[in-house]
């Protein structure tokens, strides 16, 4: 094997590897040729190359500093064969100088060839020891997979049956929880103070009436069904899950029941009333923002102002200035958080500017409705953004 690789080995020399001189008046038959060993970091030297045709071509030009290295010192030693050859003095006994191994030495041309041979084996020989110390590992592993296999043999067929089959229930149990969380976030969740059309907006949404009014709830009112105004359509529609919370102040903390997996929330504010019940809007809704359920999640909010029908009811950008004017005092003087459900890493705003809604964590909008009337369509383009039919 090594005589049918030792021509292409040595055919394999790697140019401009070696520091080289031309001859000297007082070494006429002699050139000076230094090798760097691959194997020594210690040793690094700059090679020469000559300016002009290259190596072993022509005599009597300069000879300049190159900073390549070779990576087999076989073929650097080969270089030296076919650079010193060319030589118009070199004969077949010149001797030549090198560097092998780290120390210098000299020798003939023909002992450069044996020396050439004598690398190749002891790569050989390199490869061969290497192959020894892996064929340990080699019959571990082979020994390895002999058993598995002798132990799948051995294993009763309806143990593997029993195997398969718990597979495939794990498969289906995952599939039903995902599929059960995706369920519950088609949860649009109603909430606001006490009066500001919740409830009436509820059953828009769910009959496409009014009822001619409701009282305040003391209980949510809750359910599954695809919206009013999609009955009609062809095709199939999701069902939206909708919560309307009440909106005493004691009955609020129901609301960290469906926060959590809430696809998004609806904010109703009475438009009429805004004014005197400014602060404890702005109150409700700060809570709401900073609570760490909706802060963490990103939970979409939609500010909808209803009662817009009435004359006397302010705008959705005059509302929605004055919210941000409001919450921009509560965050400074803290009074909104003693009873919030958040931490105080949980903060609304960039500290040391002005409020405004646009710098919520979570995305939030203001839109205006009115549930007596039946028009809603805000409301229900911020259901379905949230909720895909």
């Amino acid at each position: 094997m090594l005589r049918r690789k030792l021509p292409s080995l040595l055919s394999n020399s790697i140019r401009n590897a070696l520091v080289y001189t031309k001859p000297t008046s007082h070494f006429p038959s002699q050139s000076l040729l230094k090798l760097n060993d691959p194997t020594d970091n210690k040793c690094a030297t700059k090679q020469l190359t000559r300016k002009g045709d290259g190596i072993g071509s022509g005599k009597g030009k300069d000879w300049a500093p190159s900073e390549k290295n070779s990576k087999s010192d076989i073929c650097l030693t080969i270089k030296i064969i076919l650079l010193v050859n060319p030589l118009k003095n070199a004969k077949k006994n010149a001797s030549v100088k090198i560097l092998g191994f780290g120390v210098w030495a000299e020798h003939s041309i023909s002992q450069l060839k044996f020396a050439v041979v004598r690398k190749v084996v002891m790569d050989v020989d390199r490869l061969e020891l290497v192959k020894a110390q892996l064929q340990p590992f080699l019959r571990q592993g082979e020994e390895y997979v002999r058993r598995v296999e002798e132990f799948a043999r051995e294993i009763p067929p309806i143990q593997i049956y029993i195997a398969v089959g718990a597979v495939f229930i794990t498969t289906f149990l995952i599939y039903l929880i995902r599929l059960f969380k995706h369920t519950i976030s088609n949860t649009i969740v109603l909430t606001g103070l006490s009066g500001a059309g919740k409830t009436v907006l509820f059953y828009q949404l769910r009959d496409g009436s009014s009822h001619q009014g409701t009282v305040t709830s003391m209980e949510p009112n809750e359910g599954l069904f695809v919206l009013n105004s999609e009955t009609s359509k062809k095709g199939k529609v999701k069902a939206v899950h909708l919560v309307d919370v009440p909106g005493h102040s004691r009955l609020r903390p129901k609301l960290d029941e469906y926060v959590p997996r809430a696809a998004g929330l609806v904010f109703v504010v009475d438009a009429v009333e805004f004014l005197p019940n400014c602060r404890a809007v702005s109150e409700y809704l700060y809570d709401i923002l900073t609570k760490s359920s909706v802060v963490k999640r990103k939970i979409p909010l939609l500010i909808l102002c209803n009662k817009v029908d009435k004359v006397t009811a302010h705008t959705k950008e005059f509302i929605r200035k004055q919210l941000e004017k409001e919450i921009d005092k509560l965050r400074t003087s803290r009074k909104a958080v003693s009873d919030a459900d958040i931490s105080n890493e949980f903060t609304l705003g960039i500290p040391g500017e002005p409020f405004s809604f646009s710098q919520c964590v979570n995305k939030v909008t203001v839109a205006e409705a009115s549930a007596l009337t039946g028009e809603i369509q805000p409301l229900e383009l911020f259901i379905r953004e949230r909720v895909k039919p």
